[in-house]
């Protein structure tokens, strides 16, 4: 380990630390890109369905008319939220249409707990390139905020094939709380069938973490 990344790993364990002592995450954020014949809205929305009432929930959509997307999702990251959900377009540094990027990440700081920021979209966990952060690092790297963990693709996949691991993340997650994340990631990869979405899509984070109940202090549980 270098002298440079000390400082980063520090920040990341100071994260897990906080989320460990918190009382759980209070809402789940669903982020939408615009239908292009991929109907990413609709994605988010069974999702919801799955989680129930067992959170508060937002829904933000890209390009929905007197809705500043970009603005009420910065304000949403900014308060800590438990659980952000994106499914749409992107690529390395960016969410389509630039909804988040990673120069956006830099002005996140000062609240506990950082969220579990899951990205159904390409590219946002590109760790390949020593020379460029993905959105994915980016998150994790702000020092009291942004993501505590991050589950992100290093590829380009079909949006089509990544529907039915995402949906399986939340059943384990909400359907049992003795789960760690690597467990239920481990659980809904196997429900897709298309390989390159399986091997492809990486935590950035700890694997033992589990989501927190806000009344129990594990699973999950809201308002």
């Amino acid at each position: 380990m270098n002298a440079a990344s000390q400082p980063r790993m520090a920040a990341v364990v100071d994260k897990i630390i906080n989320y460990e002592r918190s009382s759980g995450p209070q809402t789940m954020v669903f982020v939408s890109d615009l239908n292009d014949g991929i109907d990413f809205r609709l994605n988010n929305d069974q999702i919801k369905s799955i989680v129930g009432s067992q959170l508060k929930t937002v829904n933000i959509v890209r390009g929905q008319p007197d809705t500043d997307a970009k603005t009420e999702l910065m304000d949403h990251l900014t308060q800590g939220h438990g659980i952000v959900n994106y499914a749409g377009h992107g690529s390395v540094g960016l969410w389509r249409g630039n909804l988040l990027t990673t120069s956006d990440v830099q002005t996140l700081a000062n609240h506990t707990p950082s969220a579990l920021v899951v990205m159904m979209t390409c590219l946002n966990g590109y760790f390949q390139d020593p020379h460029q952060a993905s959105l994915g690092e980016s998150l994790l790297r702000v020092n009291t905020g942004g993501a505590v963990s991050v589950w992100a693709s290093s590829a380009m996949t079909d949006s089509r094939a990544q529907t039915a691991m995402n949906q399986e993340l939340y059943r384990q997650l909400f359907g049992n709380t003795t789960l760690t994340l690597g467990q239920a990631i481990k659980a809904a990869k196997a429900a897709t069938q298309d390989n390159d979405v399986r091997r492809t899509w990486i935590l950035f984070g700890d694997p033992t973490m589990k989501i927190k109940n806000s009344g129990q202090g594990s699973g999950v549980g809201g308002q």
